[in-house]
């Protein structure tokens, strides 16, 4: 399990230290030199050679999650907010896409519907 963020690299790290949820991550991936955004390309470079054989699901509330999973070439569920909307999600992922109210309705069998 991992967290890709918009944020630097040294602020994410602050903030799951800050919250004490580290030690439920395999690894946390900002904003650095070598990565710019979570939308470079670079991202599947790093996390194939990183996690080789891995199979990926991007979980999030933002067009630019949705973006990312089109990346990687895996599946995308949405979350709800309030901030985007269901049509703002499906606008730019089109197929292995769920969106959920909330990520309390996220379930292992959605999971593995979508792999």
């Amino acid at each position: 399990l991992g967290i890709i963020t918009s944020k630097k690299q040294e602020m994410a790290e602050r903030i799951i230290k800050i919250l004490q949820i580290s030690s439920y991550f395999d690894y946390i991936l900002g904003e650095t030199e070598e990565i710019k955004s979570k939308t470079d390309p670079k991202i599947k470079n790093y996390l194939d050679g990183r996690y080789p054989g891995f199979k990926f699901i991007v979980i999030g509330d933002h067009p630019t999650d949705a973006k990312l999973s089109l990346i990687l070439k895996c599946p995308f569920i949405g979350f709800l907010t309030g901030f985007h909307s269901s049509k703002s999600l499906e606008e730019v992922r089109k197929n292995r896409i769920v969106v959920i109210n909330s990520v309390k309705d996220l379930s292992i069998d959605m999971i593995y519907s979508l792999i």
